[in-house]
């Protein structure tokens, strides 16, 4: 995967009491069970969208470092938003995906498993095209969308329930044959507003859309006569440079040629410019043939968005930059493991692209720090990055 271009406890890793670029210890607090309104900040231990203010270092211990103990350095891990947006259209519910389950209902399978595993670190969202909205009382209009759940803490079970609620052979799935695809990206460019707009910023810092569909778009944006593959890949473009990209998953077959015509080409389109493509070389959209490869997709992109770390100041020495993280052992104790850096992004870390003030991780790396958080077992994280002696 090509990196993107463009409220809980767990969102903050605290500060310490050690010296900028030298050496940065940070205590990380259990998942979190529950959303708060509140908020702290990454300097004084608060937790966004936690409500408390917390113990600024975590009750660490304050070994002298680099010679000084006492210059405050804050790390933390951006809780990532993203809006599942699902296609429920006719094609989705009358074929399959490589066995017995239509697509829509591998798709609700495959969600389900990924709401309950990362539910405690990630804000999801959800919404469905074509759906039962406010402004559609019933389905004669194949164009509506549904309400937007917005991204927040401990949205995973409502969506959990909504996917079960759909029956293929009732309204529940809003059934048609035209996907409002422009539209609903539409609406949750302006849910995601709205949160930018009565909430603290640094909590919509990572903000994207799993968009999952099998063709292209159907309808135009309101009484507009414009292509509509035109329109939703315009709009992916806009929210792009408003830093919210869009993942387009394809499921199944996609007709058409990807530089030509059909849903092929515009679903290429939409990625292109969606600030996450699947790779350098067509198709830049994410393509799924079978359950276990949509299961695999999903993981990927769930997993590369929360796979991050923001040093809040550059280390003195980026080339010589280590990573550890300290887990629980069956001893009771804390085991220190070194995270290699890797440059490959095959397994390890390495600095983002757009600056070495971001920390991305990689392959198995990703995994267990993921892991560790999730189980509680993930103790501390350690950033060392101190210049090179003096020769004497």
């Amino acid at each position: 995967m090509t990196p993107r271009t463009g409220a809980g406890g767990a969102a903050v890793l605290f500060a310490a009491l050690f010296p900028a670029a030298c050496l940065q210890t940070v205590m990380l607090p259990p998942p979190p069970q529950a959303g708060g309104t509140g908020g702290g900040s990454a300097d004084d231990g608060g937790n966004p969208g936690g409500g408390g203010a917390g113990d600024r270092d975590g009750g660490l211990d304050h070994s002298t470092i680099c010679n000084n103990p006492n210059t405050s350095l804050a790390i933390r891990r951006p809780w990532p938003s993203i809006v599942v947006a699902v296609d429920h259209t006719n094609s989705m519910i009358s074929n399959r995906l490589g066995g017995n389950d239509s697509k829509l209902e591998a798709v609700a399978s495959a969600l389900k498993a990924r709401l309950n595993k990362y539910g405690p670190v990630v804000r999801f969202g959800y919404v469905e095209f074509p759906g039962m909205s406010r402004s559609c009382s019933n389905m004669t209009s194949a164009c509506c969308v549904s309400a937007v759940t917005q991204p927040a803490a401990n949205t995973e079970n409502g969506i959990i329930s909504t996917l079960d609620q759909c029956n293929p052979l009732s309204q529940g799935c809003g059934l048609g044959d035209t996907a409002p695809t422009a539209q609903m990206l539409r609406d949750v460019g302006d849910a995601y507003n709205e949160l930018l707009a009565n909430t603290n910023p640094v909590d919509q810092e990572w903000r994207s859309i799993l968009l999952l569909t099998d063709g292209e778009p159907g309808c135009p944006l309101g009484s507009s006569s414009s292509d509509p593959c035109m329109q939703a890949t315009s709009e992916i473009a806009r929210l792009n440079i408003q830093g919210i990209t869009t993942s387009v998953v394809a499921v199944g077959d996609v007709p058409g040629d990807l530089d030509t015509h059909g849903a092929n080409k515009c679903l290429n389109s939409m990625a292109n410019v969606s600030g996450v493509v699947r790779s350098t070389v067509s198709p830049f959209y994410f393509p799924v043939m079978t359950e276990s490869q949509l299961g695999n997709t999903l993981t990927s992109i769930i997993t590369e968005a929360v796979c991050h770390l923001e040093l809040l100041d550059l280390p003195a020495d980026r080339d010589r930059t280590t990573i550890q993280l300290g887990m629980s052992n069956s001893s009771g104790g804390t085991t220190t493991v070194t995270v290699p850096r890797d440059t490959s992004h095959t397994n390890g870390w390495d600095y983002e692209k757009t600056a070495d003030t971001k920390v991305v991780f990689y392959g198995a790396a990703c995994g267990n720090f993921i892991d560790t958080i999730l189980t509680g077992g993930l103790q501390r994280v350690r950033v060392q990055g101190c210049p090179v002696p003096p020769a004497h």
